[in-house]
């Protein structure tokens, strides 16, 4: 596993198809190599939490960490940089 950083694009939060409240974006670690992360409860709270944004729509275009394992890309938290 490696860490890399990654940019998150296409933030929304709702209930897409889980049937319950999350926070949803795609991260980018390159132009064409991107991954959608699904967070819900405490760990879309603490993701929102500590990015300190006003609105989630914010945290289109910044930066975040993410595990990277072969062919899967773990959302791991924002980067404060």
């Amino acid at each position: 596993m490696a860490r890399q950083l990654a940019i998150m694009k296409d933030v929304g939060y709702g209930n897409r198809d889980l049937g319950r409240p999350c926070l949803f974006f795609n991260t980018y670690i390159t132009e064409g190599t991107a991954a959608l992360q699904v967070l819900v409860g405490d760990e879309a709270e603490k993701a929102i939490r500590e990015s300190g944004v006003y609105d989630v729509k914010e945290l289109n275009g910044q930066s975040c960490w993410v595990e990277v394992d072969g062919w899967s890309i773990v959302f791991e938290g924002v980067a404060k940089i």
